[in-house]
């Protein structure tokens, strides 16, 4: 039988407003929060693609955090509200059995 893909989005769009910062890239043990949620996904091993919406301004910080994650596909915008990164984040996965969306703001998982 063939091994089923799965592929996870990581909306990293959103403003930070109600927290006051920019929640991706707050400190949490010596590294931003987003290192922490690509971390876990890294290492499942049934995950094969992580795609990682997020604001225009945060493209190439993202990218370069981003880079020692074999999983992650090329990181690209998100839209205006979490429908709009979802739909983009769908949009950039390659074809996969089953996808899960997972905060970045919810590193622990």
């Amino acid at each position: 039988m063939p091994s089923k893909t799965f592929g996870v989005i990581i909306p990293a769009a959103g403003s930070g407003n109600r927290f006051g910062a920019d929640k991706l890239m707050f400190d949490l043990c010596g590294k931003p929060v987003l290192w922490h949620t690509l971390s876990a996904f890294q290492a499942a091993e049934t995950v094969s693609f992580i795609v990682i919406p997020t604001r225009a301004e945060n493209i190439s910080v993202v990218r370069e955090l981003a880079a020692p994650f074999s999983k992650v596909m090329p990181v690209d915008s998100g839209g205006e509200t979490r429908q709009e990164s979802v739909s983009r984040g769908l949009a950039a996965l390659p074809a996969v059995d089953s996808v899960s969306v997972h905060d970045c703001a919810r590193p622990l998982i």
